[in-house]
């Protein structure tokens, strides 16, 4: 009878040891392998939400006057920690009856660590403030970026017929002929009669050319397009490369096309002047009427819509003044206009990383 008990009391004991170095394993188990995909694929999708907060808040307060404010993310780093303890006891009692018992904790925290600097001073004047190279804009066409909204958005001028104008108090609409010449390049382009590219020249520097290649006979349409083109931009009846340069005015020879690209900031500006702001807002001086880069449409490149109350689940949205302003998730030429935005964004040129300024800690 005895030795029963004992092997009762040794099958409770080796239990509860077992429970217990279960737990103390748990505690002392690896997180980071298993949690790194998932966390990396949460963090992309949290920066890309944050980015387009950020871009579209910048947008709607440089329409009210106040000024751009960008920061960096320069730093993720993301802690694991999981803790775990355990005891295991036999209380024997007065009886000589044994109550096993068993106690433990397991704690996990996942507190991960931002380092934000802001975009200020030398950075913000090279990578907002400098007008973006013509190669820029020639290498988002050429990687299928579409050309009437890369213009549209990305140039002010080309040989000399002005963008819509947006500087001081002085606001004007886009030269139809301008929106005209986007509109045909983006046909031609895509009809394959005429075509971007970056050449690399001598002394490794990158020109960008535009190649006009015969168009079919049979295609009355785009031969007659490519004469409308040509008649626009003053090119030379037989030229069929064309070399693209920076420039404001019309250059004298007919195998040049200037462009007169815009700032990261003046893109915003202009952006920003096509925003559907609440009437009373105008009415009251708080900003000025709404412009439109399509004179002959009306339609902007890129729509952001107003309102008094949320407007729910949208492609982007934020709040300011007490009004909501968003983009719609149906209105795909806007959501493809501001990704566009948010590329080249990521693409600027901020020189080297500043020394972080701003940490947070979850």
């Amino acid at each position: 009878m005895a030795d029963a008990r004992v092997d009762k009391r040794s099958g409770r004991l080796s239990s509860c040891i077992a429970l217990a170095s279960l737990l103390a394993v748990s505690g002392c188990s690896s997180l980071g392998p298993r949690t790194a995909q998932v966390d990396q694929t949460s963090y992309a999708v949290a920066l890309s939400e944050a980015q387009k907060s950020l871009l579209l808040t910048n947008i709607v307060r440089m329409r009210y006057g106040e000024p751009a404010s960008f920061v960096s993310l320069a730093q993720i780093v993301q802690g694991y920690t999981l803790r775990g303890s355990a005891d295991a006891a036999i209380d024997f009692g007065l009886l000589g009856e044994e109550t096993p018992t068993v106690g433990g904790n397991l704690t996990y925290e996942d507190r991960p660590t931002l380092t934000l600097t802001p975009i200020q001073g030398r950075d913000f004047r090279n990578g907002f403030l400098v007008p973006v190279p013509p190669q820029s804009v020639v290498s988002a066409l050429v990687i299928g970026w579409p050309p009437d909204l890369v213009l549209r958005l990305g140039v002010q001028s080309i040989n000399g017929i002005p963008n819509a104008l947006i500087s001081g108090d002085k606001a004007s609409d886009a030269d139809p002929r301008f929106v005209r010449i986007a509109h045909l390049m983006q046909e031609l382009i895509v009809g394959n009669v005429i075509e971007l590219a970056l050449e690399r020249a001598e002394g490794g520097a990158s020109t960008s050319v535009l190649v006009i290649r015969n168009p079919d006979r049979s295609s009355t349409a785009d031969i007659a397009m490519l004469e409308e083109l040509r008649q626009l931009l003053g090119l030379s009846p037989r030229a069929t490369r064309i070399s693209v340069e920076f420039g404001r005015t019309r250059p004298r020879a007919g195998n040049v096309v200037n462009i007169q690209t815009r700032s990261y900031i003046q893109v915003l500006y202009a952006v920003a002047a096509t925003i559907d702001v609440p009437a009373q807002d105008v009415a009251a001086g708080i900003t000025r009427g709404t412009a439109t880069d399509d004179p002959i449409t009306r339609h902007s490149a890129l729509a952001i819509r107003s309102g008094s109350s949320d407007p729910g689940a949208v492609h982007v949205k934020t709040k300011y003044g007490g009004h909501w302003f968003w983009i719609e998730n149906s209105d795909l030429e806007s959501k493809r206009a501001f990704a566009l935005l948010l590329t080249l964004l990521t693409l600027t040129d901020v020189g080297d990383a500043q020394a972080p300024l701003l940490t947070i800690a979850g």
